[in-house]
């Protein structure tokens, strides 16, 4: 049986117990005027010399009526019996009213943890299904290589594989991309390169629907003018200018069972890789304007302030 029906049983229990006990009959004192003869039958007539013991009896009764006869006695001990009985039993209906009321506060903090549990392991199943039937838009970037253009500019291409690895079709996919130049010595926070890849521009009309574990690559290109990468140039003192370029770029992607906007972020530094000493590991620099830069003496990784995220 639960704490709480056992609790309420025993409350019933008490309260009828002690409405019984206010209920008992009370042992009546016999009356001095009982004879003790039956009903409808004449008392014998006494003789007239008994009159003297008759008024004794009387006065005899009168002084126990003052003194207290037996019968009044046991009467007296009844009523303060019953009356004993019948506060203890207010008294445990109390406790049992206080014990009931503790012990449903105590259920009712008991059930509302539960339920909070319940409701916390409901949103974890819920978000865990949401991971499981959504899309997840994964962008590899690898460098292929920067020349200088006729009029100077400065040409960096780059080969784009996006692929979705969620279980529900990428709609509107679009890629957006850029060069950015950084200065001697100079670190972008991942603050400041969110918001330059928030700003960038997209790559044409790009926008395609990725399925899921259908891959799809292409090349891209970034331009730089040169008052643009001259302003941020690093000059050599054997005359030459060396540039240190981070590439950026977002997706932007919506997929069936979300409203917003979901995307995905690179952020990549650009170097050269020198060999100084033969067996030894090659020296990473920025490359120089002018010279060839391929994915052979190139080193191409992800920009370690940040920038390389995914929602």
């Amino acid at each position: 049986m639960k704490r709480g029906s056992f609790v309420a049983f025993m409350v019933a229990l008490c309260v009828m117990s002690s409405f019984a006990q206010s209920l008992k009959e009370v042992p009546r004192p016999k009356s001095t005027n009982d004879t003790g003869q039956k009903k409808g039958t004449s008392p014998k007539q006494a003789p007239a010399v008994v009159t003297n013991q008759y008024t004794a009896a009387q006065d005899q009764r009168a002084d126990n009526d003052k003194a207290g006869t037996p019968d009044n006695d046991h009467a007296q001990k009844w009523i303060v019996r019953s009356a004993v009985v019948q506060a203890a039993s207010a008294a445990i209906v109390v406790g049992l009213t206080f014990a009931l009321v503790w012990y449903s506060h105590k259920g009712w903090k008991v059930a509302k943890v539960s339920a909070d549990a319940a409701k916390k392991s409901a949103d974890a199943t819920g978000e865990m299904l949401h991971a499981m039937d959504r899309a997840w838009v994964r962008a590899k970037i690898e460098f292929d290589r920067w020349f200088l253009q006729p009029d100077k500019s400065l040409m960096l291409t780059y080969k784009v594989t996006l692929e979705n690895v969620g279980g529900a079709v990428a709609n509107n996919a679009r890629l957006r991309t850029g060069t950015i130049l950084l200065q001697r010595n100079e670190q972008r926070t991942r603050a400041e390169l969110l918001a330059v890849q928030n700003a960038l521009e997209g790559t044409g009309d790009f926008e395609i629907a990725l399925f899921p574990n259908d891959p799809h690559s292409f090349f891209i290109y970034n331009i730089l003018t040169e008052p643009l990468y001259m302003a941020s140039a690093i000059s050599i003192t054997d005359g030459t200018f060396r540039l240190r370029p981070v590439f950026l770029g977002i997706v932007d992607y919506f997929y069936p069972t979300s409203e917003r906007v979901h995307t995905t972020r690179v952020a990549y530094a650009i170097q050269r890789r020198v060999t100084v000493i033969e067996g030894m590991s090659p020296w990473l620099v920025e490359p120089t304007i002018g010279e060839e830069l391929n994915p052979a003496n190139s080193w191409f990784a992800p920009y370690t302030s940040g920038g390389n995220e995914a929602d």
